[in-house]
C-alpha cells in the first residue's frame, strides 16, 4: 500500500512537470504499474496487486491535468488487458480433485467451508478500505464516505481473486484447498453483493 501510494505521487508529479503527448504519458503510466508490481512482488515480497492499484488511484489522483485522449487509451487498453486476464485465468484455475475430497472427508459443514471465506474476504475489505482511506486523507486525498461503502459492498472482481489464489507457491501445501474455495466464493461474490449494492444505492444514492 506505501509502495503504491508513493510510485503514484511521484509519478503523478512527474506527469505534472513533464509535458508530453498522449502515447508518453501512458506509456509511462504502463511502466509505473509493471515496474511497481515487479519491484513489490519480486524484490520486496509484498502484494504487486496491492502496489499497482494504489499505484493507479494515486497517479490519476494527482495528475489531473490527464488528457481526454489519454484516458480513453487507459479505458481500452485496461479493458482489453482486463478480458483477456480474466479469460486465461479462469481457464487456468479448474478445480483440483485432492481439495475436493478434503472437503467429503471433513468434518465441518460444506456450508460453514463456502460463507465463512466470504464473510472473511468482506470484514478484511471493510479494513482495507476503510484503513486506506483514513491513510490517504494523510496526502489530502479525500475519499467520500458513501464511495468508500460502495467500494466494500461491491465485492472482489473475480479475476483478482483467482490471480492471488495463484500466485501461491506450488509449494505450498494448501494451495489446492484455496482454489477450490475460490470459485465458490466468486459464485457468492457476483450473486450477493450486487444485491446488497442495489439495496444500498437505492437507499442511499450517491450526489
Amino acid at each position: 500500500m506505501a509502495l503504491g501510494t508513493g510510485l503514484g505521487w511521484i509519478g503523478g508529479k512527474i506527469l505534472d512537470k513533464w509535458r508530453a503527448d498522449e502515447y508518453v504519458d501512458f506509456t509511462f503510466s504502463l511502466g509505473l504499474a509493471i515496474g511497481g508490481f515487479i519491484v513489490a512482488d519480486h524484490f520486496l515480497h509484498v502484494s504487486g496487486v496491492v502496489t499497482t492499484l494504489f499505484t493507479a488511484v494515486i497517479l490519476v489522483t494527482k495528475h489531473k491535468e490527464v488528457s481526454v485522449g489519454v484516458r480513453k487509451l487507459f479505458h481500452k487498453y485496461w479493458d482489453y488487458i482486463g478480458f483477456i486476464a480474466n479469460s486465461f485465468l479462469f481457464f487456468l484455475i479448474g478445480v483440483p480433485l485432492l481439495a475436493v475430497e478434503s472437503y467429503e472427508s471433513s468434518a465441518v459443514p460444506l456450508i460453514l467451508i463456502i460463507v465463512a471465506p466470504f464473510a472473511i474476504m468482506m470484514l478484511s475489505r471493510a479494513a482495507v478500505v476503510y484503513s486506506g482511506s483514513a491513510f490517504l486523507r494523510i496526502l489530502r486525498v479525500r475519499i467520500p464516505l458513501q464511495w468508500q461503502n460502495v467500494l466494500t459492498i461491491g465485492g472482489l472482481r473475480g479475476g483478482v481473486a483467482v490471480a492471488l489464489v495463484l500466485s501461491l507457491s506450488s509449494e505450498y501445501q494448501f494451495k489446492d484447498l484455496f482454489i477450490s474455495l475460490v470459485i465458490p466464493l466468486i459464485a457468492i461474490n457476483l450473486v450477493v453483493n450486487p444485491i446488497l449494492l442495489n439495496q444500498y444505492l437505492k437507499n442511499r444514492p450517491l450526489s
